[in-house]
């Protein structure tokens, strides 16, 4: 079925904003259909974009859903479905600032907390031609956080949902070894607990741990049954041996390679 005046309205919202949340898509979704006279069904925004998408899928597009990895808040991303090198994925950008871009992601991955601070970001060296001053670095790194590539809290930077989504295929490609997916909802994972079990494999984002074993006291893990050694406390994933919240304690967990 084809677009109306309100989905191509969306659309165009979606291509330059390039990510949304809920509470976003149900407001736009009422509002593309007022302004358009398009009757509104509430609570009708996911049939909404599943019509935009029937309409970009031969463009190679799609708007896809999935979880924030601190918050586990859905977020709807417009991302490329071809396979493409990030360069064309986000063309918007200057060589050099795709080059301290890509360093900041082999930084992040490399930590293996899902994370990097901010001081060793605007530390990173680029190699000629791409040299930059710490000053446009920062530059560089504001950009990146405006436009949600890049999230920024207490100083320390980590991927947004965005960037896992539309660079999927560039971090499965260059990252083999390091990038896991989480066995509850199949995307990659970067923030989560690993199952205590050295010889199992299984890991889960914080949020799907907590909604996986919320209310569960004697929760196991899905894959070998070991005892998981995280329970969920007021909405908070803690260690039971420790007594401290995956927050804090289990990101510094390196990822199993």
């Amino acid at each position: 079925m084809a677009m109306t005046d309100a989905h191509r309205l969306s659309l165009q919202s979606f291509m330059t904003k390039g990510v949304m949340s809920s509470e976003e898509v149900i407001r736009l979704h009422a509002h593309a259909c007022a302004k358009f006279q398009v009757y509104h069904v509430e609570n009708g925004h996911d049939e909404f974009v599943k019509r935009i998408n029937r309409n970009i899928q031969p463009f190679s597009m799609e708007i896809r859903v999935a979880k924030d990895e601190d918050d586990g808040n859905q977020v709807y991303v417009l991302v490329r479905t071809e396979e493409s090198e990030i360069c064309k994925l986000i063309s918007d950008y200057q060589a050099n600032e795709l080059a301290l871009f890509q360093k900041i992601i082999d930084l992040i991955i490399e930590n293996g907390t899902g994370m990097a601070s901010s001081t060793d970001v605007l530390n990173i060296v680029l190699p000629q031609p791409h040299k930059l001053l710490k000053i446009d670095k920062q530059i560089v790194l504001d950009k990146l956080v405006a436009e949600k590539w890049l999230k920024k809290n207490q100083g320390q930077i980590s991927l947004t949902t965005r960037s896992i989504l539309e660079l999927k295929h560039y971090l499965r490609e260059h990252f083999p070894d390091d990038v896991t997916v989480c066995n509850l909802c199949s995307n990659i994972v970067f923030k989560g607990n690993n199952c205590s079990n050295i010889n199992c494999s299984v890991r889960l984002h914080f949020h799907c741990s907590r909604d996986m074993f919320h209310g569960r006291p004697n929760a196991v893990c899905p894959g070998c049954g070991t005892k998981w050694p995280y329970v969920v406390e007021n909405g908070m994933e803690v260690d039971s041996e420790q007594g401290t919240s995956s927050s804090s304690s289990s990101t510094s967990k390196k990822r199993k390679r």
